[in-house]
């Protein structure tokens, strides 16, 4: 589905509230939208635990922080009832500052779309219905919602698919959909495994936004090539366990840990139950 419709919006908020490698993995959406709407402002909810790789994003303008598991654990602290409940009115005010264009929720979860309804949009753009993706009745909450791509395809892909331009304006790693340029990338990741320190191995970006973009090429392809749908994972598993690909990325991963990288970058390369 094409959500944008040929229309150029001038304010855009971003739904996306936790985990850090969610978090991650919706960068190179909003890089590509900035690429693609310049001129649009654009602003980020996010809960408290993922806020730390949001400030200084040079697409965002603005980055929302919900502290909800916070305000649940002081609400019903001795004395602090009353100052809990002036954070969360001030938290709803900044929230409804700005009237925006487009709402875009790729949560999927009854609590983002609560925050959906608080927020203040004239479109609002959720997933339909989709186990795994959009539940909890999230999806009343929108009063657009799109049919997400399926859960064997990488998130990266479902967060782009919002508009089918999106995924050639993709210039972090630049991989979705340019073939061509994949073995640059491995050929990067395989120095790093080499030893090479990752910021002089010529990766087009940093390690988590490349390695997203190779997996959303190797397994987009699993998934063309499968006899019928692919299991639950199996198009990560096989990146993984069958590839020389996913083999030279988790090899570049251990490298980069030994190296003592900053954290994030190498531990988000892959899942957390791989060694």
């Amino acid at each position: 589905m094409n959500s944008a419709k040929g229309e150029n919006p001038r304010s855009i908020l971003i739904v996306k509230l936790s985990a850090i490698g969610d978090v991650v993995q919706t960068f190179p959406m909003v890089k590509a939208l900035k690429n693609r709407y310049p001129e649009a402002r654009i602003d980020w909810l996010v809960e408290e635990d993922a806020s730390d790789l949001l400030f200084g994003h040079p697409a965002l303008n603005r980055v929302i922080v919900s502290r909800r598991k916070s305000w649940l654990k002081s609400l019903f602290v001795l004395g602090k009832f009353r100052g809990t409940l002036r954070e969360i009115r001030k938290f709803i005010q900044d929230l409804r500052s700005e009237h925006y264009d487009w709402v875009i929720d790729n949560h999927g979860i009854f609590k983002s779309g609560l925050l959906l309804v608080l927020s203040r949009g004239r479109r609002k753009i959720g997933f339909q219905p989709s186990a795994g993706i959009a539940e909890e009745g999230y999806y009343l909450f929108a009063n657009e919602r799109y049919r997400a791509l399926s859960i064997e395809r990488h998130a990266l892909d479902r967060y782009l698919d919002l508009d089918p331009g999106l995924r050639d304006l993709v210039q972090l790693g630049a991989l979705v959909g340019h073939a061509d340029l994949v073995p640059d990338a491995l050929a990067a990741m395989a120095r790093i495994a080499e030893g090479t320190a990752w910021n002089e191995a010529g990766l087009t970006a940093d390690p988590i936004q490349v390695v997203l973009d190779i997996r959303s090429y190797y397994e987009e392809l699993a998934v063309e090539l499968a006899d019928g749908p692919p299991g639950p994972w199996a198009a990560e598993r096989w990146f993984f366990d069958e590839t020389e690909a996913g083999k030279t990325v988790l090899e570049a991963r251990r490298a980069m840990k030994a190296a003592e990288a900053p954290f994030p970058l190498w531990f988000y390369m892959a899942p957390a139950t791989r060694s």
